[in-house]
């Protein structure tokens, strides 16, 4: 095609500039569905991926380990702080709770997890019913070493019943 002037020339330019930009403008946004699309679908098979493998589950097991560990330290620290001579029952109780959380890190299977876990429910009832009104003082050692053997305890009995490592929040 030949043109009279450059202004021909500019125009037929410019017309042809907006014709592509139209149709590269139409292409980006249909590039956009297809990927707001493909976002959509792999965030729908992640959710499934994660329900099909039982996540959802494992978290509320997982939070139900957590919260009965800190529910049975918290019995242990009011029992052992009520107890009349608190030196020689808060060792004996640290003791004691310190072998149910090695028999606990030895199990290998739920049933003895469950074994060792009624067991020391049943000691911390019969603790409970024994203890006097006045609580005696608790010292920070001992609430350390009983909260450390809590933590250890949650622990091996969240790897024996499957729920994943302990260590992942």
């Amino acid at each position: 095609m030949v043109y009279r002037n450059d202004i021909d020339a500019l125009e037929a330019r410019i017309v042809a500039l907006d014709a592509e930009l139209e149709e590269r403008t139409h292409e980006r946004d249909e590039v956009g569905k297809l990927l707001a699309d493909a976002r959509a679908r792999a965030h729908v098979m992640s959710v499934l991926a994660d329900r099909m493998a039982g996540g959802p589950q494992r978290r509320r097991r997982r939070l139900t380990v957590a919260a009965s560990a800190l529910a049975l330290v918290a019995g242990l620290v009011t029992y052992g702080a009520t107890r009349p001579d608190p030196a020689d029952e808060i060792a004996r109780s640290i003791d004691r709770f310190g072998k149910f959380t090695s028999e606990m890190c030895q199990c290998n299977d739920a049933t003895c997890a469950k074994h060792v876990s009624d067991e020391l429910t049943r000691w911390a009832e019969d603790m409970a019913k024994h203890a006097p009104a006045k609580p005696p003082t608790f010292d920070a050692k001992s609430q350390q070493q009983m909260t450390e053997l809590a933590k250890r305890y949650a622990d091996c009995m969240i790897k024996v019943m499957g729920t994943g490592d302990p260590a992942r929040p």
